[in-house]
């Protein structure tokens, strides 16, 4: 399928040849997949931060997953079985690039200038911006271990990467990828249930494209049987026309403080808080 586009900058994949919908365009080998599944699977996360304090599944599945792909960055194990995924992670965006452009780690003052301290934007990236660093706190005060191997830019790369560039892997997982002794052990100590919610997935095919709600490439499909992900086309491509993916359909301060961008072209969606608000200065009298 390579042979029908090809990449012209970064992530710009453009169509060389006519591309009929529901083509399959790229299939990714399991083993280039790095999935929440497999973090609480690593024996260091089980027995190190498995357990630490994350107040909901969501964030936990999250949290767990960047914590591995750190750890994987870092070259924390010498087991030749993890060589592949260690080089997925370590294509990731880099503390430094995410710094300069990302807004979660841009100083409160840059964007309580930017945004306005009282927009719904400002507060909803305060918040986030908290959470992500209380979960390496959280892992931090579980585990000395993780501490000295796991920077806290480390971590917040990670969790970026994972925030903006994770799939989440619908549909019911079978049992040759998730026994059922295996999924019972985690929804009773972690309450994670991967065999029928899925998993969140980490793959390169995510950095190869652009996004838009106006898509053209779906991504996130699995074949359980051949064992491979996949990308495939929603619609005709014409030879010349950019192939690009969705993230899915939020408004722009959700799509600013989780994937670091807005759409330029007028297709997002503005939210407003319409309220009264008063800042009354100095001490109120007794």
């Amino acid at each position: 399928k390579s042979s029908s586009f090809q990449l012209k900058h970064n992530r710009t994949l453009i169509a060389t040849d006519d591309i009929p919908s529901q083509t399959v365009l790229m299939e990714i080998p399991r083993e280039l997949m790095i999935w929440d599944l497999d973090a609480v699977r690593n024996e260091f996360i089980r027995e190190e931060i498995l357990l630490a304090t994350i107040p909901s599944t969501v964030a936990k599945r999250a949290a767990l997953l960047s914590a591995y792909l750190a750890l994987l960055r870092n070259d924390f194990s010498t087991d030749h079985t993890l060589r592949l995924q260690s080089s997925v992670a370590k294509q990731l965006p880099s503390y430094d690039e995410y710094k300069a452009f990302h807004p979660v780690l841009a100083t409160i003052e840059q964007m309580e200038l930017l945004l306005g301290k009282h927009s719904p934007a400002f507060r909803d990236l305060v918040v986030l911006r908290q959470s992500l660093n209380d979960e390496y706190d959280s892992f931090i005060a579980t585990s000395n271990k993780f501490a000295s191997l796991v920077s806290r830019e480390d971590y917040l790369s990670c969790r970026l990467a994972v925030q903006s560039r994770a799939f989440q892997i619908p549909g019911v997982l079978p049992e040759s990828e998730i026994p059922k002794n295996e999924q019972e052990h985690y929804t009773e100590t972690i309450q994670i249930d991967f065999t029928n919610d899925g998993v969140l997935s980490i793959e390169i095919i995510n950095d190869w494209m652009n996004s838009h709600i106006n898509n053209n490439v779906m991504v996130g499909g699995y074949d359980a049987v051949k064992r491979r992900g996949r990308a495939w086309s929603t619609k005709a491509i014409r030879p010349g026309q950019e192939l690009i993916m969705d993230y899915g359909r939020f408004h722009d301060p959700v799509l600013f403080g989780q994937y670091g961008y807005v759409p330029s072209d007028g297709t997002g969606v503005t939210i407003a808080s319409v309220a009264a608000y008063h800042d009354i200065g100095g001490d109120l009298p007794d």
